[in-house]
């Protein structure tokens, strides 16, 4: 083989491996609903992968600050509304997203904290769905998904329909059910379901996280025999296979046919594998945090110190990969609906955290402090995510001086 060649075969092995593991990484970090929407727009990509019918990392930019979420939406609320009371209504539904951007408290709850009808309530909430960035303050995924739709004017659309009168059958795979009831192509829906894959799914994506949990659960705990059984919820979960006439299909096919289908084939195989590792790790770690917190699930004992270094020990994973599972996740058990991240000791996290901090500043150049956006951007890369502000409190509570005295100290 020529040195060339071979360059460039294994160039693209790299580039292909790199992307495979950024996969893997956004697969396990995303919550159950996310993941199935995702599911579906992959499927649509690779020609080897079907739906059962009926079966269920960006570098971080170099600027000063990033507003949060809320923020830059209170900004939006001061522009829009000058009604005292529209204003406290609007900061006030701004202030109950979570961190999708949607509207994690019922509506009629803040009606009455005004002592007002739902319906005095829907204007101002309107209003904030006009909002930058596109599909904020909705109520659920299918509503931010059709309130972005309508700013692209597309609420004659096929995919808008789709949403509107089939979200649970998509959510599910049920593709021979919706092109029947549309009376559409399989080239007609494939057009529509790639739109849907340009669609924002977190409209605060980019912006500072929350810690407000999602609504959906994520895995579901039952006690049996004194033992916790957990497992994943996946009942309106898309359930993904290999073509199983792919063995059939291989002969008819032409050689550069055959190159395609090896490439479909690798990429088809390292999703599954991928998806079985998050559920095995997702199962593994939750049974871990109960086996901690039992006494404090049933209200006998305080929350237990465990931070998410203690549970990579455990399960021999790196830390970074902790963060990433819990992101996000929640769990159903007879406590109702919990984040998996609220089981972790903030104490022990706050404290291994600071560790961190105090180690990144101990090695920086003495001669050019770190700044605490630095600070964050660097354990950000770690898998830790941590707001300029955390930083700072942190740093003080260390006892550290700013950047700019640590460097006259220096000098």
């Amino acid at each position: 083989m020529r040195p060339a060649l071979q360059l460039n075969i294994k160039a693209e092995r790299r580039l292909t491996f790199s992307l495979a593991l950024r996969q893997a990484v956004e697969i396990l970090q995303m919550p159950q609903q996310e993941l199935a929407i995702w599911l579906q727009s992959e499927v649509e990509k690779n020609p080897l992968l079907e739906i059962l019918e009926g079966g269920g990392a960006k570098e971080i930019e170099d600027i000063p600050h990033r507003p949060s979420l809320y923020e830059h939406l209170c900004q939006e609320i001061r522009e829009t509304f000058s009604n005292p009371w529209e204003l406290k209504v609007a900061e006030t539904i701004v202030g109950s997203l979570d961190e999708r951007g949607f509207l994690a408290t019922p509506l009629e709850e803040i009606a009455a904290l005004f002592s007002v009808t739902v319906e005095d309530i829907i204007p101002v909430l309107t209003k904030i769905q006009s909002f930058d960035p596109p599909g904020i303050g909705a109520r659920n995924l299918q509503e931010s998904l059709l309130i972005q739709l309508g700013r692209q004017k597309e609420k004659n659309s096929l995919i808008y329909q789709i949403l509107n009168n089939h979200f649970e059958d998509l959510l599910q795979g049920r593709y021979t059910k919706i092109k029947k009831s549309k009376q559409i192509t399989p080239e007609e829906f494939s057009a529509a379901i790639q739109k849907l894959a340009k669609l924002q799914l977190r409209p605060a994506a980019g912006f500072e996280k929350s810690s407000t949990p999602t609504a959906t659960a994520d895995l579901k705990a039952v006690k049996i025999d004194q033992e916790w059984q957990i497992e994943m919820v996946e009942e309106e979960f898309p359930q993904i296979q290999i073509r199983q006439d792919l063995p059939a299909l291989l002969p008819k096919l032409a050689a550069e046919e055959k190159k395609s289908v090896k490439h479909w084939l690798i990429s088809a195989k390292w999703l599954l594998r991928s998806l079985n590792r998050r559920n095995r790790l997702l199962v593994s770690l939750t049974t871990e945090l109960l086996k901690k917190q039992n006494g404090y699930l049933e209200k006998k004992e305080p929350l237990q110190e465990l931070g998410a270094s203690d549970l990579a020990a455990l399960l021999g994973v790196h830390e970074s990969t902790i963060h990433r599972a819990l992101s996000d996740k929640l769990l159903e058990g007879p406590w109702g609906l919990i984040s998996l991240r609220s089981l972790l000791s903030q104490n022990a996290a706050a404290e291994h955290h600071k560790q961190l901090l105090q180690k990144l500043i101990e090695q920086e150049n003495k001669c050019k402090p770190l700044t605490d956006e630095e600070l964050s951007q660097l354990l950000h890369k770690k898998g830790i995510a941590i707001a300029r502000r955390t930083v700072a409190k942190y740093r003080k509570e260390l006892n550290v001086a700013s950047a700019s005295h640590r460097k006259q100290l220096h000098y």
